[in-house]
């Protein structure tokens, strides 16, 4: 009975053994030459830059917020890479030799530093006993609880292979005395779906110009958009899916919001808001290509 017992205990050693070394074979293929990791220092960096578009619930069609290697930061580190040297990530559109612009999402040199040195030196994850905390869109009003709420009036699909449409939601603001307006906003009901919109007066100025990355902005100091009584809004909203929902038939039905006063301004009345047109980026990962 003694040789038996040994012969199994010799097999389940070796099998131990070749699963250790697998698992050292594993990670040891990935050198690990980056002072930096997800959690100390990209995760900050990610969530501040990155994370209005790109985190579970976004626009984007993935989440940055997460080091996941099945669908998060790790698994795209690759384009992250790619994007940041292309000058495509984070989207600016202003030019950098002109007036300095607001709300600006730039990576400052030291930051672009660590992305890059983090995505080209293994992509660590860092102290595994403080992973940040799990992320979701924000479904609130930027700038606090608007004076006026006002609904669109059907909802908007996307047919199965419908990637993209735009569409001009006429919304009725139901006023019965003029309004002197200093910011107009929008709320999505698919936040995944809704890429860009124009906020306009019927036969008057554009009150906004919305994207999920950028932050509302009100009309300067001493000055207001003036909406007459029964005004009627025109909301021209670019709707496009990411590559994961092609054949699914998301619907949303967003919100348009505004701020008002009800004494004229001091000073000038803003006729139009202007900014300059935004193009889409989509990658697929790296397991798709």
């Amino acid at each position: 009975m003694r040789p038996r017992v040994k012969q199994v205990a010799a097999l389940s050693a070796a099998a131990l053994a070749l699963a250790v070394v697998g698992t050292v074979t594993i990670d040891a293929h990935k050198a690990i030459t980056s002072k930096y990791t997800y959690n100390d220092d990209v995760y900050p960096i990610l969530r501040d830059k990155c994370g209005k578009c790109h985190v579970d619930g976004g626009p984007a069609p993935m989440s940055l917020l997460t080091y996941n290697d099945d669908g998060g930061a790790v698994a795209w580190a690759e384009s992250i890479k790619e994007m940041l040297m292309a000058n495509a990530m984070p989207p600016y559109y202003g030019d950098p030799t002109g007036p300095p612009l607001k709300n600006l999402h730039l990576l400052t040199p030291r930051e672009l530093d660590i992305l890059l040195t983090w995505t080209s030196g293994g992509t660590p994850h860092g102290d595994l006993n403080h992973n940040p905390p799990a992320s979701k869109a924000k479904v609130a009003w930027v700038l606090g609880k608007p004076d006026v709420v006002l609904p669109f009036p059907k909802e908007v699909s996307l047919g199965a292979g419908e990637m993209e449409k735009f569409v001009d939601i006429v919304v009725p603001t139901g006023l019965t005395e003029t309004k002197w307006i200093k910011s107009a906003d929008l709320l999505p009901g698919n936040a995944g779906i809704v890429r860009q919109a124009t906020i306009s007066v019927e036969n008057g100025p554009v009150l906004a110009l919305w994207e999920p990355m950028d932050d509302p902005a009100a009309a300067p100091e001493g000055a207001a958009f003036k909406l007459p009584a029964g005004a009627t809004l025109h909301v021209k909203v670019r709707y496009r899916k990411s590559w994961q929902d092609e054949q699914e038939t998301p619907q949303t039905r967003a919100r348009s919001a505004s701020t008002s006063r009800g004494r004229p301004p001091p000073a000038r009345i803003c006729s139009r808001w202007s900014s300059t047109a935004r193009s889409e980026r989509r990658r697929r990962p790296p397991a798709a290509r």
